[in-house]
């Protein structure tokens, strides 16, 4: 098992490359004059860039359209193959959290299903489109063939079970399903391979792939792939002995799809790029198949896919007939995740070889997410510079994942007002069969477009998402389903939760945490556009999984949150937060440091007289907290507070107490501060964005009780202390105001 606070790397491995038009700029990413500044679309663009400044991506759109769906395909895939079958969805648990109890633990009121990508696999009819973004340099060192541009791909169709390789004609020679047990079948394959050989020898450049895997569980562990090489050598490559030094084997691919897919892959194991041509070798009847469906599902430009066919048998009396229900197929499932589909992949994989590069480890700058993060890094700079702005308002839509009151839900919610307030239009997405409305029940703010979504329905069925400029992500499960059914780029907004910090709740085969941690992983490497709530979420983003992200700080509303008067009474309060995100006040045993908050509180009772307030999702107890019982003073709690109520629940409180022992941000640290309540925290990782020890507050390690009532007690003993972290506290709360925040800093 590994170690709790050790993140795992993704073991996928995808990545953009340099061949033909897609070359990337000389002077870097985005330089002036090769890749230019503008994002294109379909519609007006993103940004207005000075007319002298101006240039068009050309391909690099195209690139990035087509390494994002090979990267989702390759996460269905992946899904499928680990066999995710997660009980509801993210939006059925939601609607069960809706209709319940807060829960004491934020992992639960968090708690969604990881599998609505694998369970809607067929869902992804649509490629996804993140962002324009140049291809990369190929890593140094380690590809057989970096020169080569060309794909020249020959689609597998049995496996040859002969000893002799020159009775490769026989059709006794090679392992048969009953309808290819006609004559001349055995001819067709040589033919193939005969006419990829040939293509490949009239292009130098051109790398020739035998692409199929071990389909055949009577044949044995061998593969289509390595059959037609194996006869290919024996025939000494039909004249063409130079093409063998450029001929490879792709040995997963269990249907056609997979064979565009998989050789893709395979040639930038090769190459450390992906082709600037394809040419696929096949069956005439299955023409459609490739050219319309496959060679669309990964993006691939049609100008630079070509196909060479030859006639099935004349024997092949129901080829025609199988086709059309393959083709009808596909057309319902691009990606073939789904239905008989699957049914077929599964029956094509009987010595469980599984999906291709599973035990790959990732690399910095061999994943498509690298190009993207550059790209980002890059656009950030020139937006920063005024070099380019918007010269419209956006259509912006955010993904609600619930309507429990936490802390990502609140900041969510607060974005849809500010974007509305600075005149761009939004759009509200939940994802229910019981909610009447997108927005939550708790907030007066509205979007635009409030829309539900039910749980058996894709965005595309509700809402015209081709109108969408940009998708706002609030939990991982929805990742994978938005860059698969909106073309448009997609921004996962990391918040974080126990996944992200390595909580050893993750390792929970119960509720599905280790499911959800698997699919965390993947989703990290996805092509998505990273922001992060704090410097320590960039810092975990970058060291744990390569990513860059930008940095989208929480704001405050200073107006709502002001100092209250402040009396030194007899009677002593302390404001005690131990709540993850208010989630639960007592979840020590999930590890929110409730028990060190009653120790600390404690040991400062028994020096003074004190109450002590907390404000809470539930009351705390023995089961929870099992010191309760043994301290001795006055607590009172308020349960789920409403968002009116929160600020007088902060004034005139003598301190604020905060003993998370992890959290991304730590708004209720900066709602004290706003309201001039001086604050003890925890160092919980996220609060290192706006705390400063003996400035604006004082800080504990995590879980030092005795520091914490320390703390505690000189805030209350010394009021030139109390004082000064009251005022800086104020004065910290203000630059984190709706009308200051912006994009902190962008990590490439």
């Amino acid at each position: 098992m590994p170690s709790p606070n050790k993140r795992q790397g993704l073991p996928l491995y995808y990545g953009a490359g340099t061949a033909g038009t897609w070359s990337p700029p000389k002077q870097g990413y985005g330089a002036v004059g090769n890749f230019g500044l503008s994002i294109q679309r379909s519609r007006s663009g993103f940004f207005a860039v000075p007319s002298n400044k101006r240039k068009t991506p050309g391909s690099a759109a195209k690139v990035l359209r087509m390494v994002t769906a090979i990267s989702l395909a390759l996460l269905l895939f992946m899904l499928a193959y680990m066999q995710l079958n997660l009980t509801g969805s993210a939006d059925a648990a939601s609607d069960r959290m809706d209709r319940s109890t807060p829960r004491s633990s934020k992992a639960d009121a968090n708690t969604a299903d990881a599998g609505a990508a694998a369970a809607n696999a067929d869902a992804a009819n649509q490629a996804a489109a993140a962002a324009a973004v140049p291809p990369a340099e190929p890593p140094a060192g380690g590809y057989p063939a970096p020169t080569l541009q060309h794909l020249v791909l020959v689609a597998g169709h049995a496996v040859y079970t002969g000893v002799d390789y020159a009775l490769a004609a026989k059709e006794t020679s090679w392992f048969l399903e009953p309808y290819q047990q006609i004559p001349g079948q055995a001819q067709t394959f040589l033919d193939h391979i005969k006419l990829g050989i040939e293509a490949a020898a009239a292009d130098p450049s051109a790398l020739l792939l035998f692409s199929g895997g071990q389909t055949r569980q009577a044949a044995g562990p061998r593969s289509e792939g390595l059959s037609y090489w194996m006869v290919a050598e024996a025939a000494g490559w039909y004249g063409h002995q130079d093409v063998r030094s450029r001929a490879f084997t792709e040995e997963h691919a269990r249907d056609s799809f997979e064979n565009v897919l998989f050789s893709l892959c395979r040639f930038f194991e090769l190459t450390g790029h992906y082709p600037a041509k394809i040419t696929a070798v096949s069956y005439t009847l299955k023409q459609q198949r490739f050219e319309q469906l496959h060679r669309a599902a990964v993006r691939f430009p049609a100008a630079a896919f070509h196909f060479i066919g030859t006639p099935v048998p004349e024997g092949a009396t129901g080829a025609a007939a199988g086709e059309a229900a393959t083709v009808a197929a596909f057309q319902r499932g691009p990606y073939g995740c789904s239905g008989s589909l699957l049914q077929k992949k599964a029956r094509r994989d009987p010595f469980a070889v599984g999906p291709p590069h599973p035990s790959r480890s990732w690399q910095k700058g061999s994943r498509v997410a690298d190009q993207v993060d550059t790209l980002v890094a890059r656009y950030y700079q020139l937006f920063q510079k005024k070099l380019i702005s918007p010269n419209r308002p956006l259509r912006v839509c955010y993904m609600l994942p619930h309507h429990n009151i936490t802390g990502g839900m609140k900041c969510l919610v607060e974005h849809v007002r500010l974007l509305r307030q600075r005149g761009h239009y939004t759009i509200a997405v939940h994802r229910s069969d019981t909610a009447k409305r997108a927005m939550p029940p708790w907030t007066t703010v509205e979007a635009e477009a409030d829309v539900v979504c039910n749980l058996h329905q894709r965005l595309s069925d509700v809402y015209p998402v081709q109108d969408i400029d940009v998708v706002v992500v609030g939990i991982f499960h929805q990742v994978a389903e938005l860059l698969a059914g909106v073309h448009a780029p997609v921004l996962y907004w990391e918040q974080g939760h126990e996944w992200i910090f390595g909580d050893p709740i993750r390792l929970q085969v119960a509720q599905n945490y280790l499911k959800q941690d698997q699919l965390f992983h993947l989703v990290m490497h996805l092509p998505c556009v990273l922001a992060s709530v704090s410097s320590a979420v960039q810092d975990i983003l970058q060291q744990e999984f390569g990513r860059g992200s930008l940095l989208i700080p929480n704001g405050i509303d200073c107006e709502r949150f002001t100092p209250g008067p402040w009396q030194p009474a007899a009677e002593i309060k302390a404001a005690a937060e131990a709540a993850k995100d208010a989630a639960a006040a007592a979840a020590a045993a999930a590890g929110s440091g409730s028990g060190c908050v009653i120790e600390e509180v404690g040991e400062v009772t028994a020096a003074a007289a004190a109450a002590a307030a907390a404000a809470a999702a539930e009351v705390a107890g023995s089961a929870t907290v099992p010191n309760l019982p043994l301290v001795d003073f006055e607590l009172e709690t308020v349960l789920s507070p409403s968002q009116a109520e929160l600020p007088a629940l902060y004034r005139g409180n003598d301190v604020f107490m905060f003993s998370s022992r992890y959290e991304a941000w730590g708004m209720p640290v900066l709602e004290a501060m706003a309201c001039g309540v001086p604050v003890v925290t925890t160092d919980c990782l996220g609060i290192r964005t706006f705390c400063r020890h003996g400035e604006n507050c004082l800080v504990a390690a995590a879980d030092d009780a005795t520091g914490l009532a320390q703390h505690l007690l000189a805030v209350l003993t010394d009021s030139s202390l109390h004082a000064r972290l009251s005022e800086a506290g104020r004065d910290t709360a203000l630059q984190y105001t709706p009308a200051k925040v912006e994009l902190g800093s962008c990590r490439g």
